[in-house]
């Protein structure tokens, strides 16, 4: 009788902790996930940073504001 309770205990912590492995690798996959499309927005918020910069240099050269060797961090 000891014997089976035993058995059916290991039984059910063995299924309860694949369980969590799954439910564990499911939300690694999920980040994993949410990681690339945070990579992709900032990749085009610093091409967006970038242009807007240029268009700034151009716009106070253009004016006269800013002479030919300036930089813009």
């Amino acid at each position: 009788m000891k014997k089976e309770s035993n058995k059916e205990a290991a039984t059910r912590y063995r299924i309860k902790k694949s369980n969590e492995r799954d439910s564990l690798f499911q939300t690694k996959v999920n980040l994993e996930k949410d990681n690339d499309k945070i990579r992709q927005r900032i990749e085009l918020i610093q091409i967006e940073i970038s242009y807007l910069k240029n268009m700034l240099v151009q716009t106070l050269l253009n004016k006269g504001v800013l002479n030919e060797g300036t930089q813009i961090s």
